[in-house]
C-alpha cells in the first residue's frame, strides 16, 4: 500500500504546505530499518529553456525533477503525475501543455535534455489533470534514479501553469517489475 508524505526542504516543522514543496510518496517498509522499499519524491524546478525551433512560439520549460528510491531493483514500466494548482485553485484550460517528455539524469553532471537522456513522451490527460509516461524501455531503478520532465505549452499559459507543480499521488498506480518478479503495480 503506497502512502502520500509530504517533505520540505529543510526539514521543519510546518502546518501549511509551501509553494513548489517536494511531494514525497512511500511505499511498504524495509523489514529491517523501517524506511520505504519504494520512495517517490517530485520538486517543482519550472527552469525555463531556450526552444530548438526559431519559427515556434510555445515556451520550453524543465518543469520538475523526480527522484525515485528503491530497496530492490525495479523496472519503471508506467509513471503518471497530476497536475497539482496553487491552493487547489480551478483546472488549467485545455490543452495547456503542448508537449511533455521525460529525460534520465546522470548523477553529478548538470541537466541538458539530449537525445541520450531522452526516455519517452507524455501523454496530457485533461479531463484528471494528469500526464502520464509509458516507457518501451522501461528505465532500471537501482538504489536512486533522478529524472527530468520537460514540458512545452502556449506563452499565454506559462504563468498560469507554474502556479501549480506535478506530483504523484498514491491514487495513480506506479506500474514497476521487479527483476526478481513479476510485473507489479504499486
Amino acid at each position: 500500500m503506497l502512502a502520500a508524505v509530504h517533505t520540505a526542504f529543510p526539514r521543519k516543522k510546518s502546518h501549511k504546505p509551501r509553494k513548489h514543496q517536494p511531494q514525497a510518496l512511500q511505499s511498504g517498509r524495509g523489514q529491517q530499518s523501517g524506511r520505504p522499499s519504494l520512495q517517490i519524491t517530485t520538486h517543482a524546478l519550472w527552469q525555463p529553456l531556450e526552444n530548438p525551433l526559431p519559427h515556434s512560439e510555445l515556451t520550453i520549460s524543465i518543469c520538475c525533477r523526480i527522484t525515485i528510491f528503491s530497496r530492490q531493483p525495479k523496472l519503471l514500466k508506467q509513471l503518471t503525475l497530476t497536475y497539482q494548482p496553487q491552493n487547489n485553485d480551478r483546472a488549467l484550460p485545455s490543452p495547456v501543455i503542448e508537449t511533455a517528455s521525460i529525460y534520465q539524469h546522470k548523477r553529478h553532471a548538470p541537466f541538458t535534455p539530449h537525445e541520450e537522456a531522452y526516455l519517452t513522451d507524455g501523454v496530457w490527460n485533461n479531463a484528471t489533470q494528469q500526464l502520464t509516461f509509458s516507457f518501451s524501455k522501461p528505465p532500471k531503478i537501482v538504489a536512486k534514479k533522478s529524472f527530468f520532465v520537460v514540458i512545452s505549452c502556449q506563452p499565454q499559459y506559462e504563468e498560469q501553469l507554474k502556479t501549480g507543480s506535478l506530483v504523484f499521488h498514491n491514487t495513480t498506480p506506479l506500474i514497476t517489475q521487479d527483476l526478481r518478479k513479476a510485473a507489479t503495480v504499486s
